[in-house]
């Protein structure tokens, strides 16, 4: 076998192997959320939880009316952050939500929290997986602190009415949520995408 096959051969089987890592969600350097882009089907289960909040926070069944509404609805947004930022703030709302709704207490919607339970638990840990690959060397934005700062805003202010109160929230936010959650598996899945190619681009560059 002269060399030139052999390099081929070598080259073939480097990417084929990259590959399968990618679609194994093992590739070394990187995190998969690429599953949670995918959640169009689950948004109707998520509406359909809002909803029910929405309903409890205008009807007359205490203690939900009593729950003030200027401190129900967050004030943060993920623009401003980096991909690695995000991952941290939406890790925050995740586990915020399922400690809220884990224990719920509201009528009606017994339906709809485990399936959003079920969607979130294993993305939590996703999400986790993929900070600990963060780079350590990143500094925080102006915009991070900010964020942090209305969240802890956001749930010590609902805390501090009732438990209810910040079920309440959470369910009220439910929805944005989700889209958090979608924003930031795009972000990691092109970002994860491009550090394939790089690998990819490198090994061929290595049998020149």
């Amino acid at each position: 076998m002269d060399t030139a096959t052999l390099k081929a051969i070598l080259l073939a089987s480097s990417f084929a192997t990259l590959l399968l890592l990618e679609a194994r969600g093992a590739h070394p350097n990187s995190c998969s959320l690429d599953k949670y882009r995918r959640l169009k089907d689950k948004e109707r289960t998520f509406r359909l939880l809002r909803n029910r909040y929405e309903e409890l926070r205008v009807g007359n069944v205490e203690p939900w009316p009593s729950c003030l509404g200027e401190r129900l609805q967050p004030k943060w947004k993920l623009d401003g952050l980096t991909k690695w930022e995000m991952l941290d703030a939406v890790e925050m709302e995740v586990n915020l939500a399922i400690h809220a709704l884990q224990n719920a207490t509201a009528h009606g919607v017994d339906r709809h929290v485990p399936q959003v339970l079920a969607i979130f638990t294993p993305l939590r840990k996703d999400l986790l997986r993929c900070i600990h690959v963060k780079p350590a060397s990143l500094e925080a934005t102006g915009d991070f602190p900010e964020f942090l700062e209305e969240f802890q805003q956001f749930n010590i202010s609902n805390t501090a009415q009732s438990p209810q109160c910040l079920e309440l929230a959470v369910g009220l936010n439910i929805v944005q949520t989700l889209t958090d959650v979608r924003q930031v598996s795009q972000e990691h899945s092109e970002h994860r995408h491009r550090s394939l190619h790089r690998s990819l681009h490198v090994h061929r560059l290595s049998f020149h």
